[in-house]
Formats: structure tokens, sequence, C-alpha cells
């Protein structure tokens, strides 16, 4: 027995080829070398903006010109809230059924202060909502770290009323 090319040849009749053309088939790229290029001190920012976001982070759903109250519950009566703070000529608003005092909060990085109702009202005989809310509507700059700056603040007004 030969080989297979020899009894091809004998069986098939010889095929002339009168011109060809090479086609190249595209090819992808070879992936580029990213090289990423941090500046100075590039970790210390990355960990103050999680820090900003787990701040801020419960209070991405809030619109701020429709929901603006951040409330805390204190164990206290209103009337002995309103003592501590000072609130003398708070004004009484009888759709809320609360006492409010005008004040202004500062939030960090953002000027000027925002105009706000430092509310105390009655839930029960022994316990009462000191609350915070916007007096306008105007469009605010910061509106994620509004919530955080209330917060904040009406923790140290707890801290304040703390025996």
């Amino acid at each position: 027995m030969g080989s297979r090319s020899a009894l091809l040849e004998d069986a098939l009749p010889s095929v002339e080829i009168e011109s060809f053309l090479v086609e190249r088939v595209p090819r992808r790229h070879a992936p580029r070398a990213i090289v990423d290029l941090r500046a100075p001190g590039f970790g210390f920012i990355e960990r103050l903006r999680r820090r900003y976001d787990v701040a801020i982070g419960a209070y991405r759903d809030f619109e701020p010109r429709r929901q603006s109250t951040v409330e805390h519950r204190v164990g206290r009566t209103a009337a002995d809230v309103l003592g501590q703070l000072g609130f003398d000529g708070a004004i009484y608003d009888r759709f809320e059924h609360e006492y409010r005092a005008p004040v202004d909060l500062h939030v960090s990085w953002s000027w000027p202060d925002l105009p706000m109702w430092l509310s105390v009202g009655e839930l029960s005989s022994t316990t009462c909502a000191v609350r915070l809310s916007l007096r306008s509507r105007r469009r605010l700059r910061y509106p994620k770290r509004y919530f955080n700056a209330a917060h904040a603040a009406l923790a140290r007004i707890e801290a304040r009323l703390a025996p």
C-alpha cells in the first residue's frame, strides 16, 4: 500500500488554480495595560469619601425640599425641654401641635447657613420630639449633607438636655 496522497493523485483529476487572493481576518487588539496613576493623598480622599457615603447613605432616598424634617425623640416633657433650651418666644403651631423657634443650621463647607425651624412637640405625657425642618423651600446646594448635619445638631441638643 502506498501513501494516501499517491492514491488521491491517481483517482482525482488535477485542478488548476488561476489566481488567489489572501484576505486578512481582523484581529482583536491586544488589551492595553491600563496604568492607574494616583495622586498623593488618594487613599485619604477615598477613605473620606467612603465615610461621607456611609454618613449620608441612610438618607439617599429623601427629597429635602419635600421631606426636610429630621426628628429625635426625647424622654422628657415638651415644657421641660422648652425651659432648658430657653425658648421664651417660641411660636405655637396649631396645625403641627408643636412649639417652633427660628434657628440657623451650619453645614460644613457650605455657605450661607440654612434657615431652620427648631420644633418641640408632645408625643405622649412623658415623651416629646425635637425636630429640625427647613424654613424655606429654595434649592439646597448640598441636600445630602443636610441630613447628616441636622442629625448631628439634634444629637448635640439631646446631649445638652441630658441630666
